[in-house]
C-alpha cells in the first residue's frame, strides 16, 4: 500500500515554493543578478572563453586526424594478428 499525496498539497507546496522564491528573488539570488555591478563582467568573461573555444577549434581538428590515424593503424595490427593466428590454427599438428 503505497503513500499517495493529494493533488491539492502537491498545488498548496508548490504555491509556497513559488511565493518563497519570488520573496528571495527580490534580494535573494535573483536579485543579486538584477542589482549585481560585475555581471557585466562575467559576461566578457564568457565570452571570451567563447572566443578562446572556437580559436581553439584548428587544434581539435588536429587531434582528430591523428586519433584517425591512430584507429587506421590499429585495425591494421588486429588483421595482421588475426591472420597469423588463423595461419597458427590452419596448418598441420606439429608431433
Amino acid at each position: 500500500m503505497g503513500l499517495e499525496i493529494p493533488a491539492w498539497a502537491v498545488g498548496v507546496a508548490l504555491i509556497i515554493l513559488v511565493s518563497a522564491i519570488a520573496k528571495r528573488g527580490r534580494g535573494g539570488p535573483f536579485g543579486r543578478l538584477r542589482g549585481s555591478d560585475d555581471h557585466e563582467r562575467r559576461i566578457a568573461d564568457l565570452e571570451d572563453g567563447h572566443r578562446q573555444l572556437a580559436a581553439g577549434s584548428g587544434d581539435t581538428a588536429e587531434l582528430e586526424r591523428r586519433v584517425g590515424e591512430l584507429e587506421e593503424r590499429l585495425d591494421f595490427a588486429e588483421r595482421m594478428l588475426a591472420k597469423q593466428h588463423d595461419a597458427e590454427r590452419l596448418s598441420p599438428p606439429r608431433t
